[in-house]
């Protein structure tokens, strides 16, 4: 069975539960596994459903995939980075 090391990068729209304003965060996740861009997209389009902490919304990418992710936002001027690994 192949061995993979797989990164995917994509831009996810979020809004702050604190102070509704709408957040663009950079994520990579890193895989040890193939992950179909169609369940990424999907992922993307429900964030936009509902507001979310980063902190969360790396934490829900890390356990929806079974991977580690970091992410990149920058709300009220301050950037904000936050890493999840996979358990």
């Amino acid at each position: 069975m192949p061995k993979f090391n797989c990164e995917y990068t994509i831009e996810l729209a979020s809004n702050c539960p604190n102070d509704n304003d709408l957040i663009i965060y950079k994520v990579t996740i890193c895989s040890n596994k193939i992950i179909m861009v169609e369940d990424l997209l999907a992922f993307a389009k429900e964030c936009k459903s509902f507001p979310m902490f980063q902190e969360d919304l790396t934490e829900t990418l890390s356990s929806r995939f079974e991977s580690d992710v970091f992410s990149v936002g920058v709300h009220q001027g301050i950037e904000i980075k936050c890493t999840v690994g996979a358990e």
